[in-house]
């Protein structure tokens, strides 16, 4: 019962059937503290799990590898990333070992936070695991070494993957992109199309925004032609958006808007993504009849309370 509370969110009505155990001289085991942890850790309340773990320790109940793994998986993905690096080391130091899903967990928060020197560390802990191969750890220390800017250690790591999976692909050739290494990006782009997964939507938007940043606007657009011919894919939002994002960025401006021109005859409904891309292009006097296409089109489709208005409203007394 306790756990078909947590399955439906109610981590309230779940610790009140705990406590109850207790009042009913009912002692409640390892399993039944790990489901009240991770329920609360998974909504976002991370102090309350926080409080009831050091509850549990003071009940002579060790946390395990699921308690520890619930709590820095909880923290990580809910911004308190440091608190989640500090509590693997605790655990380690503790003498719990961590399984793939903390390693993910911890490699991520290390991701986000742009720190190397504990990614690699963990990374270690991963290789004496022998965990490295598993696709979801793997997955995450490319994502690492991408963010950090050290795509040779993530592309060692990506040829050790054996069942690589779409994401795997993704995060590589995104690195490559990032770090603006088309050349490199495509050849695995290429080689992806040849293995067992196909490219996404993703993976062709990735190519068409690493291309735009490194100036090759016609590669972009050949690929942006491409897409649905080649890959088989119907173009989305996002395609567009990365065309117009990357043209207001480094220009002509006057693409970007003949991009969402095109957009929209196509019958490609832009999104507020859209509408936040394009408003920075509107910052001068010349682009005045641009806002007041954009305006339009916000009011027309209703999504300016998508927008944020701070944003919108900033740029639009720019240009009158």
């Amino acid at each position: 019962m306790l756990l078909a509370y947590c399955q439906k969110g109610d981590s309230d009505e779940a610790y009140r059937l705990f406590n109850g155990m207790w009042g009913e001289g009912i002692e409640a085991c390892i399993v039944s503290w790990n489901i009240l942890i991770n329920s609360y850790s998974q909504l976002g309340q991370c102090d309350v799990a926080l409080g009831l773990m050091k509850e549990m320790e003071s009940s002579r109940v060790s946390p395990d590898v699921f308690t520890w793994t619930s709590m820095i998986s909880g923290l990580a993905q809910n911004g308190r990333r440091w608190h989640a690096l500090f509590l693997l080391k605790e655990m380690l130091l503790a003498g719990i070992k961590p399984n793939g899903v903390t390693i993910t967990s911890a490699v991520s928060a290390c991701a986000s936070l742009k720190v190397i020197k504990m990614g690699l560390e963990i990374h270690s802990t991963a290789i004496m695991m022998g965990i490295t191969e598993n696709v979801l750890v793997g997955n995450s220390l490319i994502d690492m070494y991408a963010k950090c800017g050290k795509l040779e250690a993530g592309r060692r790591v990506f040829d050790v993957i054996e069942e690589k999976d779409i994401y795997t692909w993704n995060s590589m050739i995104a690195g490559y992109c990032q770090s603006v290494y088309c050349g490199k990006a495509y050849v695995l782009f290429i080689k992806m199309q040849e293995s067992d997964v196909n490219p996404n939507v993703i993976t062709w938007n990735t190519m068409i925004s690493g291309y735009i940043q490194n100036g090759d606007e016609d590669r972009a657009m050949d690929l942006f032609q491409r897409i649905e011919r080649d890959g088989k894919i119907r173009r989305n939002t996002a395609s567009w958006n990365a065309l117009i994002d990357s043209f207001v960025q480094l220009g002509p401006i006057d693409k970007a808007f003949g991009v969402f021109r095109k957009m929209q005859s196509c019958f490609v409904g832009p999104n507020s993504v859209t509408i936040l891309s394009i408003l920075p292009g509107c910052v001068n006097l010349i682009a005045a009849k641009k806002v007041k296409e954009i305006n339009g089109f916000i009011l027309r489709r209703n999504l300016e309370f998508v927008l944020h208005f701070k944003f919108s409203n900033r740029h639009l007394c720019n240009v009158r």
